[in-house]
Parts: structure tokens; C-alpha cells; sequence
């Protein structure tokens, strides 16, 4: 990476900031360094990840000898302290070499990002009184219910899709706040939805991760009963971060826009590999696919199609990015580019997993390495966050809607 020069004055506030963005910057040819270096081990994990539903302990060891947990943490916690969008062209790295890698270790690494949402005393406190680097899992939808206790919740309810949970020594889930009498409290029309820090040992996994794709990342549904949480591990995940600082700026949109481009950006590279790989080998019958000017034709268009989503991708990454490293705001309008362009991103995905499944025949039909890529490559594809339901809101926003409607979960809303 280019090495970003400065003139300002040594000590200065402004060259401090240059410099640590310097620093995010030189870490990632640092990290994609050291996946390159465990990459064969990574992959011969895979199998076994697959039949166990979970990743393996040599898998989550091989991500915390490479610091990939510390990315995102701040450097005054013993983190890395990089920007999300470095760790965007990581996590597109590790995502290439395995999807269900990609998937928790992303999650993963957002940790650093989460806890600026609490108290820096609170933050440290979850990262030392656990194992070196703890895993964080969450479930973001809100189907529990929180109810005031002295010095803070007690809060109940069942989640689905925890993604990683089996692998976390947390697991973040969100809730709605309830009063005494059990209903929820209102702001307006909308219900008051906070987000709890809970401790895995007080989470009860359902065992259903029974799914197409994406086996490995151990993300099953689950029950919180009655468990308390102490009000300093509570935040509210769409206010702003308690703590200050340029990583975190964009909020909580900066953290989900990042994983889940970053797993897309991985898979369709992975895709594209896979089926030129298969394209180009003599099947049992001597042919030769890529021989075939229709098979060419479809796969230029699909090769097109995904460079050309990760090129705006990182065309508006690259914008947020000098905004986050220069201190400026992150306003409505780069969110929106962000989801649009991270959306976009997965409906080429999910178009070209099909075409790969459909031009591979048999060999797709059967377990293996493509038949893998094109399950787990669906399988991401089908969460709710890159739904294509918010074209609309996409629109809205692009022609000016109003300044009070912000961006939620479930689209553009008023606050």
C-alpha cells in the first residue's frame, strides 16, 4: 500500500491523524501477509468445519495468531487500531479463502468497532477479564424483552441466527426495553430497543444450524432466561459510540455494511476461480467447456459484472474512508451508497452462484470445493440486511427525502 506522506509539523494534532491512518493502511499488506502464510492451514480445517457445524479450535487459534480479532480494536486497548475500510480489503481476503472463515471472522473482528458503543473502562474490562482476543457473536434482531432491575436488566427471549455464537465468549443481542408491568416502552410510535452484552455461559444454543450453506459458522438460534445484565455492558447499537474516535465515527452502519461486503467481495472472486478452474479441465467425455462461445459469453458478463460491483464498492468505501481519516462526518447520503453498493454487490452474487451451479452439472451436484462455494455463496446472500427491499428507500433518499427519516434495519424511518 502506498505509504500516505506528510508536511505538517511532527506532534502536531493533524500529523497524528495522517499517521495513524498511515499505520491502518500499512497494516493491510501486514494481515493479508499473514493469511497468505496460514491460508493451507485454514483450508485443511475446511472439511472438518463443515461435519462439526463449527469451526475448530485450530481454525479460531490460526485468526488469533494473526491478531485478526485486534483489527478493528483501538491501539489503547491493544488493538491494531485500523480503519474499517483497511479491514474491508482483509476481510475480503480471508472470505476468498473460506466463506465460513469469512463470515465469523469478520464478526469477529468487528469487536473493536462494538465497543466503542460502551464505556473505554468497560470495553477493557471485556477484553481482559476473558481469553486473549474473545470472540463476540450477536443476533441483531430485536425478540427479547428487557426489564429494569437495580443496576441495570434483566432480559429474556429467543434469538435466530447468532452468527458465530458457538465460537463467542459474548454474544450481543438486542431487545426491547419493557416497563414493570411487561409492555413496551415507547418513543413516539416505535419501541425503545437496546443492545445487551451477554455472557456466553448464560446463552442456551437450540442446535438448529441445519442449513443450506455457511455450516461452519455455528450461528444457531437461542434462549436468554432471565439473565441480568449490569447497565455499563448496555448501548443503544443505532445512537452514536460513547467513545470518541475517527475508526468508529460512521456508527453502526460502517460496521454491518463492512462484514457483509467484505464476505460478498471474497465469494465472487471465489466463484469466478472455481468455475474458470472447472471450465478449463477435459471432462470424461474429452470436452473442454471453455471451448464453448456460449459458456465464454456467460462468463464475461459475470466477470464484468463483479468487477464492476467491486469497483463502486470501493469507490464509495474510498470516500467514507477519507472522510473517517479526516475527521469529517459521515452523513445519510454515504450510508445509502454503502447499502447500495453492498447490495448490488450480493444480487451479482446470487446470479452468479447460480450460473456456477448450473454450468458445473454434476461436479456441482456432488459435495466438494464448488459445490461449497456456490451453497455458502446463497446461503450469504439470504440475510436480511442485503435484501433488495430497500431499492425503494434507496431511491427515496437519492431524491431528497426528508432530513428527519434515518436509516434502520428495515429501511429509511423517522426518528
Amino acid at each position: 500500500m502506498t505509504t500516505v506522506e506528510t508536511s505538517l509539523a511532527p506532534g502536531s494534532a493533524s500529523a497524528a491523524e495522517d499517521l495513524d491512518g498511515a499505520r491502518s493502511r500499512a497494516n493491510v499488506d501486514l494481515m493479508i501477509g499473514r493469511l497468505n502464510g496460514i491460508a493451507t492451514e485454514l483450508e485443511a480445517e475446511i472439511e472438518g468445519n463443515e461435519r462439526a457445524g463449527v469451526l475448530s479450535p485450530r481454525t479460531l487459534e490460526l485468526l488469533r495468531q494473526i491478531q485478526l480479532p485486534s483489527m478493528l480494536i483501538p491501539e489503547s486497548l491493544g488493538g491494531m487500531g485500523m480503519f474499517p475500510r483497511d479491514a474491508l480489503a482483509v476481510g475480503e481476503k480471508l472470505a476468498a479463502i473460506d466463506s465460513s472463515v469469512g463470515w465469523v471472522g469478520m464478526n469477529w473482528s468487528s469487536t473493536g468497532l462494538l465497543l466503542a458503543f460502551l464505556t473505554e473502562e468497560t470495553a477493557k474490562d471485556l477484553l481482559e477479564s476473558g481469553p486473549a482476543q474473545p470472540c463476540f457473536g450477536a443476533s441483531g434482531t430485536p425478540t427479547g424483552k428487557a426489564l429494569p432491575a437495580d443496576g441495570g436488566y434483566r432480559v429474556s427471549g429467543k434469538w435466530a441466527y447468532g452468527s458465530g455464537d458457538l465460537h463467542a465468549d459474548y454474544v450481543i443481542v438486542s431487545a426491547v426495553l419493557a416497563d414493570d408491568e411487561g409492555q413496551p416502552v415507547m418513543m413516539g410510535t416505535t419501541p425503545v430497543m437496546l443492545s445487551f452484552v451477554v455472557e456466553a455461559k448464560d446463552i442456551t444454543p437450540l442446535g438448529n444450524w441445519d442449513v443450506l450453506g455457511l455450516r461452519a459458522t455455528g450461528s444457531v438460534d437461542f434462549v436468554v432466561q432471565d439473565v441480568f445484565v449490569p447497565e455499563d455492558r448496555v448501548f443503544s447499537s443505532f445512537g452514536a459510540p460513547q467513545q470518541e474516535g475517527r475508526q468508529v465515527s460512521g456508527g453502526i452502519w460502517i460496521i454491518l455494511t463492512m462484514l457483509h461486503t467484505a464476505f460478498a467481495l471474497g465469494a465472487s472472486r471465489r466463484l469466478l476461480d472455481e468455475v474458470s478452474a472447472y471450465a478449463l479441465r477435459p471432462s470424461s467425455f474429452g470436452k473442454v467447456l471453455a471451448d464453448n462461445p456460449q459458456f465464454r459469453d456467460q462468463y464475461a458478463r459475470h466477470e464484468i459484472a463483479a468487477r464492476s460491483a467491486r469497483a463502486w464498492v470501493y469507490e464509495v468505501w474510498d470516500e467514507v474512508d477519507s472522510l473517517m481519516k479526516s475527521g469529517a462526518a459521515i452523513e445519510r447520503r454515504h450510508i445509502t451508497l454503502l447499502r447500495a453498493a453492498m447490495i448490488n454487490l450480493h444480487l451479482v452474487v446470487r446470479e452468479l452462484a447460480t450460473f456456477v451451479f448450473a454450468k458445473a452439472g454434476g461436479t456441482s451436484l456432488r459435495a466438494g470445493t464448488l459445490q461449497r462455494w456456490v451453497r455458502d455463496s446463497l446461503a450469504g446472500c439470504q440475510h436480511i440486511i442485503v435484501s433488495d427491499g430497500i431499492y425503494p428507500d434507496v431511491a427515496h433518499e437519492l431524491l431528497g427525502a426528508p432530513e428527519n427519516l434515518v436509516w434502520t434495519p428495515l429501511g429509511l424511518q423517522a426518528v
